[in-house]
């Protein structure tokens, strides 16, 4: 194995742990003598992700300045790239506060909430949530990837990000929509069921890999041992259909750590936008 391989190979090496390891773990509820300390548990990460999100948010925009002058790219092109890019981070970050104050109001219901009427519509709306979270990813990928800005000089800069944009929305929107409708109970078949309940978390999983993919050596300087990690982050999404349902070990110890990959994650963002590893590839379209 090569110098240059090994990172990719530590990537794929931890996305295939992760899948193993929780597929391994056996699926029972926790006996009833657990349960209360088990959910509660799962509601002190749900308020973790609202509180400390919430306030990381509060901090980039108000605190942080993350559209502050030094921070800016040189063109006028890059610069509005890179308001996308901070606006795309933004609105994911308000996305996870939304799904995860959905999600507790749930966690917080009495047993058996899910097949009550309000709980098949507040799943349904975590599905739909969750799959928008995918499309942010996509939106990210797609501004680190091809120019998203039309200039006056070129007018059709942007053409080929709309075209896959409307693409990826299509696409989306159908997998959403098929995980919602079997949250509601109104997939026919229980098999058809099953494979609907995988969609956001595949629309998810996609979007995830496309844009941890453009964190490369190549055009970023990226080191591929830093991004290994969030590999096990996409390995989590396989596991969303069962985590967000009745309570048990996986889904606690499915939660804790995804909580602690998105602050990863966002340290990632922070520490590129510092040393002006961002800031360059938006510059190179």
């Amino acid at each position: 194995m090569t110098k240059s391989s090994f990172p990719l190979w530590t990537a794929i090496t931890v996305f295939v742990g992760v899948a193993v390891l929780l597929f391994a773990v056996p699926g029972e509820i926790v006996p009833d003598v657990d349960l209360a300390s088990g959910v509660d548990r799962r509601l002190w990460i749900g308020w973790a992700h609202i509180v400390v999100l919430g306030g990381l948010f509060v901090a980039r925009r108000f605190v942080l300045r993350m559209d502050a002058v030094h921070l800016l790219p040189a063109g006028d092109a890059a610069r509005e790239s890179w308001r996308q890019y901070q606006g795309g981070l933004d609105a994911l970050i308000l996305h996870w506060v939304a799904l995860y104050a959905v999600l507790v109001y749930a966690w917080t219901q009495p047993a058996g909430f899910e097949e009550t009427p309000a709980g098949r519509v507040a799943m349904a709306s975590v599905e739909l949530l969750n799959a928008g979270g995918g499309l942010i990813y996509f939106f990210l990928f797609f501004v680190l990837d091809r120019p998203t800005v039309a200039t006056s000089e070129d007018p059709g800069r942007d053409a080929r990000f709309k075209e896959a944009w409307l693409t990826v929305v299509s696409i989306s929107a159908f997998a959403a929509f098929g995980a919602a409708l079997a949250r509601l109970g109104r997939v026919p078949g229980e098999s058809l069921a099953e494979i609907a309940r995988h969609g956001s978390p595949v629309v998810v999983a996609i979007g995830m890999m496309y844009l941890f993919g453009r964190f490369d050596r190549a055009t970023m300087g990226v080191r591929p041992l830093a991004v290994a990690p969030l590999w096990g982050y996409v390995a989590l999404q396989a596991t969303w259909a069962r985590a967000s349902g009745p309570q048990d070990l996986v889904s606690t110890g499915v939660f804790a750590l995804a909580f602690g990959l998105k602050l990863y994650f966002l340290v990632l963002q922070y520490s590129w936008a510092k040393d002006g590893r961002l800031q360059r590839r938006l510059e190179s379209d």
